[in-house]
């Protein structure tokens, strides 16, 4: 596992088309102040603040370490223990995209039914029941219908979950 980018500036969100580039920094900045640099420069230091005290930096983390670093299968607990545990459900969805991002495309069966199941739990938020069914989608290399695109920019506040999934996947998963 690298734990620093090549020498040089280094910029974040490089993925973003501008304006957005610059709007996903300045709320980088806003979370993490002059510490982003280093967590822009250090997976090592980003690891760390994984486990803040504040949740918004932990939240932060995670969105480096899915967009700037790229999820580590020697961090895979760290990913499953906020996924499944986290007191806050924004961390606990982008910790779940962390770790499912380990699994994409093995057609895991048995994370696939941790997925279902967080799918099927009716007390879950739903932005992360419907994390947790795009993730196991890709897990299993199934093409989200077109309707579904919008769950692919989840937002958080979100209040219900999609009736148009397909509970097809889910139930094969929950009944394995």
């Amino acid at each position: 596992m690298s734990t620093d980018p090549p020498a040089g500036d280094v910029e974040y969100a490089s993925w973003l088309p501008e304006p957005y580039r610059g709007m996903a920094k300045k709320h980088m900045l806003a979370i993490f102040g002059d510490s982003l640099k280093d967590l822009l420069a250090s997976r090592r230091a980003t690891v760390r603040v994984l486990s803040d005290v504040d949740p918004r930096r932990r939240l932060g983390a995670f969105c480096l370490i899915a967009k700037h670093w790229s999820p580590d299968a020697s961090e895979e607990e760290l990913y499953r223990r906020a996924a499944l545990a986290d007191s806050d459900p924004e961390v606990r969805v982008e910790a779940l995209r962390c770790w499912s991002h380990l699994y994409t495309g093995s057609r895991d069966a048995a994370f696939s039914r941790t997925l279902a199941h967080i799918v099927g739990h009716e007390s879950e938020a739903p932005a992360f029941r419907s994390a947790a069914y795009l993730a196991l989608c890709s897990v299993q290399l199934i093409e989200v219908p077109s309707h579904l695109e919008f769950l692919k920019s989840l937002v958080y506040d979100q209040d219900r979950l999609p009736k148009e999934l397909d509970w097809e996947i889910v139930n094969r998963f929950l009944s394995a």
